[in-house]
Formats: structure tokens, C-alpha cells, sequence
């Protein structure tokens, strides 16, 4: 492994194969890869242009997102052997050992930004806990994938490099003046289911402090987060989750 998690947890990978891919859009130039168990992801590098800071957001949000059932789409890290070093990827970065951040492939599915599909499949209920984690999280550039075949567009939420603080370089400081900053998703909730919106704030009273631990703690060393800013983070998840469960309970009578 090229590099030692923090706080030991979450699912590691390794890359076997480039897989092909459109020209990439993303300022990050993530890439297609096959893994070692059979599953495809879409791969972010530490050394892009936007640096190591959001790979750390995308594995925190995701693992916030699972303590809350919400609709992200699973992540784990990516070991990058030596043996893939000076090869190119699929977006034209070229390779060298590292750990790398990993998005699981949502196969058949529909990108799209906008707010849509709001009364397919379970979406009633999986809405509420995106727009929990949003305000949570301080959630930015939101972008969906909304899953056909069987899933009837189920909802799902991906690249979330720029959530919390809308910055590359959150650190101890900016956690410390956002405690009680509301971040309310200001989109339609019309269709949310009211149940749903309740047990969202219920979910959330419910994470403790170790949970949250866990979930921002799992990340390599060689990303080169700082632990006061890890801990600040985590007193501000803490803090925060009394006013985003307020402002649902609000929510749910409107």
C-alpha cells in the first residue's frame, strides 16, 4: 500500500486497468479504472491541479452521507502501484505511485445539475437526506445521477470535491467561524417526503462524536491534512448537527 489511513477503516482497492473514457470536463481530470475486485471506478489522483485538500472532501462527505443513509455513491481509496508509474490515464495524466481517491461507476445513469425526477422510485424519501447532508456539509456545485433501468431514476449525488466551505483548503480556522452557519438547500421541497424528513433528523441527533471520528479520519497520510484541522472539523460536524436537524423539523410543517 503506498500510503498509511489515519484512522484505519473503509474499503481499499487497487488499480488493475485503465479503462477508456470520454474527454474529461472535470478541473480534477479524473479517470475510468478497473480495480482489482471487478469494479469499475472513476479516479482522482492527489497530484491534479486542484491538489490532494478534495480528495479528503469527497471520502469525508461520502462517509457523513453513509452515517445518514443519505445518496452518495460509495468511494473507497485507490492503491496506485509503482507499476503504473509514467503511463497515461484516460484524462492524460501521467501515473505515479500514490493513493489515490475512488468513485464507484453508476452504470446506465443520467447526469444532470438541475432538481429533476423528484416523484420516481423512492426519490421522496432519498431527497431529504441529500438536502440534510447539503446543509451539513456546506454543500456546492451539486451534481446528480439519476440511475434507469430497474432504479427508475433513483437519485444519487457524486463529486463533492467542493462541498464544505465551497473551498480547496477548508482548514481549522474556517471550521471554527462556520459553526453556526446556516447552509439551508434552497432548491424545491415540494415533493419531499414530510416522514422522511423527520427520520433525517432523527438519523442525525443519532451520530456521535466517535462516528464522526471515524468517518473523517479515514484518509492517507500522504494527503497531508493537518490533525488540528481534522479535529476542528470534527467539532464543527459535532455542533452542526443540532441546527441542521432544527432547520428539517422546520422543514417538514411547511
Amino acid at each position: 500500500m503506498s500510503g498509511t489511513a489515519l484512522y484505519v477503516t473503509g474499503i481499499h482497492e487497487s488499480l488493475a486497468a485503465l479503462l477508456p473514457m470520454h474527454a474529461p470536463e472535470s478541473g480534477t481530470r479524473a479517470f475510468r479504472g478497473l480495480a482489482a475486485s471487478g469494479k469499475t471506478y472513476w479516479i482522482k489522483v492527489p497530484f491534479q491541479d486542484q491538489g490532494p485538500r478534495i480528495l479528503a472532501t469527497e471520502q469525508i462527505v461520502t462517509a457523513l452521507g453513509h452515517l445518514i443513509e443519505a445518496p452518495v455513491r460509495d468511494t473507497a481509496l485507490m492503491d496506485i502501484s509503482d507499476d503504473w508509474s509514467g503511463q497515461l490515464s484516460g484524462s492524460g495524466l501521467t501515473l505515479r505511485a500514490c493513493v489515490a481517491h475512488a468513485s464507484l461507476e453508476l452504470n446506465d445513469a443520467e447526469e444532470r445539475r438541475d432538481q429533476t425526477y423528484l416523484r420516481d422510485d423512492d426519490n421522496a424519501r432519498r431527497w431529504p437526506k441529500w438536502a440534510a447532508l447539503w446543509d451539513w456539509c456546506f454543500g456546492s456545485d451539486e451534481q446528480w445521477l439519476y440511475e434507469h433501468g430497474d432504479a427508475n431514476r433513483s437519485m444519487w449525488s457524486f463529486d463533492h470535491n467542493m462541498w464544505i466551505h465551497d473551498a480547496r483548503n477548508w482548514d481549522a480556522d474556517s471550521c471554527l467561524r462556520s459553526h453556526d452557519v446556516p447552509w439551508r438547500w434552497r432548491g424545491s421541497w415540494d415533493q419531499f417526503d414530510k416522514s422522511a424528513i423527520l427520520d433525517t433528523a432523527d438519523r442525525l441527533e443519532a451520530v456521535t462524536r466517535a462516528d464522526l471520528v471515524g468517518a473523517c479520519y479515514a484518509l492517507p497520510l500522504e494527503w497531508g491534512v493537518p490533525k488540528p484541522d481534522i479535529d476542528a472539523l470534527i467539532d464543527m460536524l459535532d455542533y452542526r448537527r443540532a441546527g441542521v436537524s432544527a432547520r428539517l423539523r422546520l422543514n417538514s410543517t411547511s
